[in-house]
């Protein structure tokens, strides 16, 4: 099991950051439609996204955005056909 240790928030105004832990325990069930898939993939994204962004730094939710996207980057980009191979050449 990987476990890691990182900084949690400061509390604002009197309220305490509660430290928090996620475990990843098991692999999503096999559904029967895509549907279903989306329907579990966003609830996950959701649970995670709330227990981080309520427990992280600003600053550490903006990097770890960041890193994301760049880890993704080439999944998001278009090639761009060159000339000859429009043409067929």
């Amino acid at each position: 099991m990987i476990v890691i240790q990182i900084y949690k928030a400061q509390g604002l105004r009197n309220k305490f950051v509660e430290p928090a832990t996620i475990q990843i325990w098991n692999e999503i069930p096999a559904c029967s439609s895509l549907e279903e898939d989306r329907i579990i993939y966003e609830k996950e994204a959701g649970t995670l996204a709330k227990v981080l962004f309520d427990a992280l730094p600003g600053g550490v939710i903006d990097a770890l955005l960041l890193e994301f996207l760049s880890r993704k980057r080439s999944l998001l980009a278009i090639p761009h056909a060159t000339q000859s191979q429009e043409s067929g050449s």
